[in-house]
């Protein structure tokens, strides 16, 4: 029995003397696999973190647009002259309307008689009665058509009892005698080429002698320019195509940039009613052969086109000068050729492409691409 105790305490001691060592292999094992197992770990995010990335893509977009941009307008004119009295007399009223001049309207009265305008390429200079033929009854024929006071179907170089007629009706609406017989006093000539009447060179109760002046003629527009109200801003896109010229809430239609004649009359009138209610501003004008030229315009397509659109880093550019997109065609990356870009309007880092590569999958950076597929942008 004494021996059995004896041995117990030699085991414990043998026991108790391998704790610690364990225990210091243990304390020392651990951050050795710890740096064994974290090294290569930061190995591969070191160089992942400097690694290109593999070139994403960018699908190219669609935006609609009317190229609307701000512009001045100068008007070219030609000044026309005035209005001039056919009969002496006192000046007893003035029309006030400025604008179309019509054949047969009232432009001012004489001593209580209207005198009416007659457009027309020359005016009628003598008195016309039955029986006469020619060009001056051709001429008075067309002015009685104007004014409807005759069929324009009856309009001949005839002086016949239709025309006489028409005469006799022309002296009741005038109140003056009605014996058929025309007078050149009853008219003032206005050149067919006139758009409207200016300001009067007389006053209401002053006396004018035959050929005195009584109206002026608004000048008539023979050229337009349109520019950019800012620099760096273009029309090039508004080249072709149909425009609208606003001014406030007036709209005016043009063929182009460069309206025909026909247009031109029409654009000029609007735009001085523009002026009149404040939609327009007008500087320069007012004689001596200088341009009109209106402020505060915008132009733009009358219809909006789609364009196709991405980001400029998706442009590959070859120090050629050569640019390129590059898309993504079964696995292979094709480069497009681009002509000249231009940015667009207010999208700051994105550049007009062709409308025809809209959806298409490109490069987003094809500076991330191979050397030999970029050596493909020619």
């Amino acid at each position: 029995m004494s021996a059995r105790r004896r041995a117990r305490p030699r085991f414990r001691s043998w026991a108790g003397s391998w704790v610690p060592v364990v225990v210091l292999v243990t304390l020392w094992a651990v951050p050795v696999a710890a740096i064994a197992i974290a090294v290569p770990l930061a190995s591969k995010r070191e160089v992942a973190s400097v690694a290109p990335d593999e070139p994403s893509l960018v699908k190219v977009g669609s935006r609609s647009t009317d190229y609307r941009t701000s512009v001045l307008v100068n008007i070219e004119l030609k000044q026309l002259g005035e209005v001039r009295s056919p009969v002496a007399g006192i000046v007893t009223s003035i029309a006030q309307d400025a604008g179309p001049i019509q054949s047969g309207e009232e432009l001012f009265a004489v001593d209580g008689v209207p005198v009416l305008a007659h457009r027309g390429r020359t005016p009628l200079y003598r008195e016309l009665r039955s029986g006469e033929t020619g060009p001056e009854v051709a001429l008075l024929s067309q002015f009685l058509s104007d004014a409807r006071l005759l069929d324009r179907r009856k309009v001949s170089g005839t002086f016949g009892p239709t025309v006489k007629a028409a005469v006799t009706g022309l002296q009741k609406r005038l109140r003056v005698p009605q014996d058929g017989v025309f007078r050149p006093s009853y008219v003032a000539f206005v050149p067919n080429s006139a758009t409207a009447i200016g300001e009067a060179s007389v006053t209401l109760a002053s006396p004018v002698a035959v050929g005195d002046p009584v109206l002026g003629l608004a000048p008539t527009p023979t050229d337009i320019s349109i520019t950019p109200a800012s620099q760096g801003s273009s029309l090039a896109p508004l080249q072709k195509g149909a425009l609208t010229l606003t001014f406030g809430d007036r709209e005016i239609a043009m063929s182009g940039l460069k309206p025909t004649a026909g247009e031109l009359t029409a654009v000029y009138t609007s735009l001085r009613e523009a002026v009149t209610t404040g939609a327009a501003q007008m500087t320069g004008g007012g004689g001596g052969g200088a341009p009109e030229q209106y402020v505060g315009g915008l132009i733009r397509l009358s219809r909006a086109q789609e364009r196709a659109v991405v980001p400029s880093t998706a442009v590959y550019m070859t120090m050629s000068g050569a640019q390129c997109l590059f898309r993504l065609e079964r696995g292979t990356w094709n480069p497009l050729p681009l002509g000249t870009l231009r940015g667009a309007a207010g999208e700051l880092g994105v550049v007009v492409v062709d409308s025809a590569l809209v959806d298409d999958q490109v490069a987003r950076d094809p500076l991330s691409l191979p050397a030999n597929v970029l050596a493909g942008c020619t």
